[in-house]
C-alpha cells in the first residue's frame, strides 16, 4: 500500500510539474506576443514622429533657404545701386574738376 500511496504521489508530482511548465510556457508565448505587439506599435509611433519632424525640417529649411535668396536679392540690388551712384559720383568728381582745371 505504501509503494502504491508512493507511486501516486509521484505521478501526482509529475502531473502538478508538467501543468505548470505548461501554464508557464504559456503565459510566457502571451508575454512575448504582447510584447512583440508593443515593439511594434512603438516602432510605428516613433517611425511616425520621426517623418514628421523631418518634414517640418525641410518646411522649414525651405523657408529659410527663401528667405536667403530674398536678403541675397536684396543685398545684389543694393550693390547694384552702390556701383551705379560710384560711376555717377566719378563723373560728377571729373566734370568737377574739370571745371575747376579750366578756371585756373
Amino acid at each position: 500500500m505504501e509503494s502504491r500511496l508512493e507511486n501516486m504521489s509521484i505521478t501526482n508530482t509529475e502531473d502538478i510539474k508538467h501543468h505548470t511548465t505548461e501554464q508557464t510556457n504559456f503565459v510566457a508565448t502571451q508575454a512575448q506576443h504582447a510584447m512583440s505587439e508593443k515593439i511594434q506599435n512603438t516602432e510605428e509611433k516613433l517611425e511616425h514622429c520621426i517623418r514628421h519632424e523631418a518634414e517640418r525640417m525641410n518646411e522649414s529649411q525651405a523657408s529659410s533657404f527663401q528667405q536667403l535668396g530674398s536678403t541675397l536679392q536684396e543685398t545684389r540690388t543694393q550693390i547694384k545701386e552702390v556701383k551705379e551712384n560710384q560711376v555717377k559720383t566719378q563723373g560728377r568728381n571729373r566734370n568737377v574738376m574739370s571745371f575747376i582745371l579750366k578756371d585756373d
